[in-house]
């Protein structure tokens, strides 16, 4: 779809494209919004004077390439990832912006075409992350068993190793499918009654020989002790993500904490870790393609987070960075 904009990026027109995707009824409805404000951006509502000038926006695609057109450039592309609101609830999109200097009638104004590449990113998290997981674990396998086919004593010494890897393979597979059925709106919650406790006995046996952790500490501490009503398995998925994406920022030797209290009467989960997140790292941290590795499509865990902890559990997913107390996710639950 193409929005036109004028000096303060607020839109002038827009094709028919623009008024059917966004939803809109006619165009007059777009007149004089920016355009993260017309595509229900989150972070709008985020900065002193909307779309634009939130602290998100500054790592923003379509933001930087209409500011570039602005300063003089002709035309530039850039990728931009987003999260919106609708009536189907928190949803995450990602465009190719094509910005291009134009004048009209003396004024000059900035034409932006915008694609849709959401589902070539999706292409590129099972291409580059899940069969290459996939892959890697299956290698490993592969190497146990041909040891197992040795002999007994080398059967016995391989069947953990077997048995560690087939479970990592199951959550693989399991994650994914939870994903996709989570982007298409089919996946089914169900609440119950379920112990803090638990939770963090899950935790501890997850991580206790998680690839992940390495030579890390994992300080779980102690929990309040109560009963909340949520989705255990759904719940457990993003504390597992919590706990993996602040084991891969702490450095070997470091310490991870992981913590449950009330926090304003809502069951609140916190993990931290030590060291203060870049800014432009935390202006992207839960976009589906984002990654602090350098690598497509390398930022599910935190993406997940946000789809399930928010969407589906009806909470809220958050992050504090500073120099002093490191780095601290956060999952709100309904109280």
């Amino acid at each position: 779809f193409v929005l036109v904009l004028d000096r303060h990026r607020q839109i002038l027109a827009g094709n028919q494209a623009a008024v059917a995707t966004l939803g809109r009824g006619d165009v007059m409805t777009l007149v004089g919004l920016r355009p993260g404000e017309a595509i229900a951006c989150v972070n709008p509502p985020d900065g002193p004077d909307g779309c634009g000038t939130s602290a998100a926006c500054r790592v923003c695609g379509a933001v930087l390439a209409i500011l570039e057109v602005q300063a003089g450039h002709p035309g530039t592309t850039r990728e931009c990832r987003l999260w919106t609101r609708s009536a189907n609830g928190l949803e995450a999109m990602e465009f190719r912006v094509r910005a291009t200097a134009m004048d009209l009638a003396g004024e000059p104004v900035v034409v932006c075409v915008f694609h849709d590449i959401s589902a070539e990113k999706r292409r590129d998290v099972l291409e580059k992350i899940f069969l290459h997981d996939l892959n890697n674990t299956l290698g490993g396998l592969r190497g146990w068993t041909e040891l197992m086919s040795q002999s007994d004593a080398m059967a016995h010494r391989a069947a953990p190793a077997v048995m560690e890897l087939v479970d990592r393979l199951c959550e693989e597979i399991d994650e994914q499918r939870t994903l996709l059925a989570a982007e298409r709106g089919d996946l089914k919650v169900r609440p119950a009654a379920i112990g803090t406790a638990v939770l963090r006995h899950a935790l501890e046996a997850v991580f206790a020989s998680h690839p992940v952790r390495g030579d890390r500490t994992l300080d779980l501490g102690d929990w309040v002790q109560e009963a909340i009503v949520t989705d255990r398995v759904l719940l457990s998925r993003v504390l597992v993500n919590m706990v993996k994406n602040a084991l891969e920022a702490t450095p070997a030797g470091g310490t991870v904490k992981a913590s449950f209290a009330r926090d304003d009467g809502r069951p609140t989960f916190r993990v931290r870790n030590a060291g203060r997140m870049p800014d432009e790292v935390a202006g992207q941290v839960f976009q589906r393609s984002f990654s602090t590795r350098g690598e497509p499509g390398r930022g599910l865990g935190t993406y997940s987070m946000r789809l399930l902890g928010e969407r589906y559990l009806g909470g809220s997913v958050s992050f504090t960075t500073d120099d002093v107390d490191g780095t601290c996710f956060l999952l709100r639950l309904p109280a």
